[in-house]
């Protein structure tokens, strides 16, 4: 005889590295990227989380190995799927982190799992972005770029394109409809008027970065919680650069 066979979880393609076991997961923090950005935009975090915060990196359509999916064409749908997809892995006390546009869609995720689901977050991070509603004047319509202007501006003004795509009608042809994708996506977005949140929130803003941090601590005005305004060395992109600064900011605000 034979004993009973365990069951296999599906495959979760919006969280992509399997759980820790709870024994050693005090916090799940939940990453949404850059635009155009993917799962492994967050390895740095990941090597550096050590215990106790487990990093769940949210990968969304359209990018590295879903780059043959459609992605979302609206914010409530995205936020709505997405959150679905999260729901398995709140078993533990969880917090949100977004990097640049995906800090707006970390936060309509708060939102939605604690209006909607009853489920808040212990903690929201938001790193190198404008507050919902108040998009930087400096990004222009996308729509009205073709894409080697786009990537010149987001290379000038972000150094969000590496030169050797840049310069490549080949790499460009492949990593820029999903970017062009994710900031029509923000660009189209109104916040809807849903309650506050009442957790910490936490915004990282790097000092060579070109939003202001006047800007930035608009943020300020999402959560009837705490709220600090934190600068890294870096650019746009620092928050990928300072893993142990983000988790220690991270462990401070949900200890208090």
């Amino acid at each position: 005889m034979t004993g009973p066979v365990a069951a296999v979880a599906e495959p979760n393609p919006w969280l992509p590295y399997p759980p820790r076991a709870l024994a050693q997961t005090s916090l799940r923090l939940f990453c949404f990227p850059h635009a155009g950005g993917g799962a492994s935009a967050f390895r740095g975090l990941r090597q550096a989380s050590g215990t106790g915060i487990e990093i769940c990196p949210v990968h969304m359509p359209g990018r590295e190995d879903r780059r043959g999916e459609r992605g979302c064409a609206d914010m409530a749908g995205l936020v709505s799927t997405a959150a679905t997809a999260l729901l398995p892995r709140l078993d533990a006390p969880y917090a949100l982190l977004g990097a640049s546009i995906g800090s707006v869609i970390a936060f309509e995720v708060a939102r939605y799992l604690g209006c909607a689901l009853s489920r808040p977050p212990e903690a929201l991070i938001v790193a190198a972005c404008a507050p919902p509603g108040q998009a930087p004047a400096r990004l222009p319509r996308v729509g009205h770029l073709a894409d080697e202007e786009l990537a010149r501006f987001l290379a000038a003004q972000f150094q969000g394109i590496p030169e050797e795509i840049l310069h490549n009608a080949e790499l460009l042809e492949y990593f820029m409809p999903v970017i062009r994708e994710d900031l029509e996506l923000i660009q189209a977005y109104l916040p809807p008027p849903l309650p506050a949140l009442s957790c910490p929130v936490i915004a990282f803003l790097g000092a060579d970065d070109p939003i202001s941090a006047s800007l930035v601590a608009g943020w300020r005005a999402v959560t009837t919680g705490p709220f600090e305004l934190l600068r890294l060395d870096g650019g746009h992109f620092a928050v990928y650069q300072h893993a142990g600064t983000v988790l220690q900011a991270l462990r401070t605000a949900v200890a208090r």
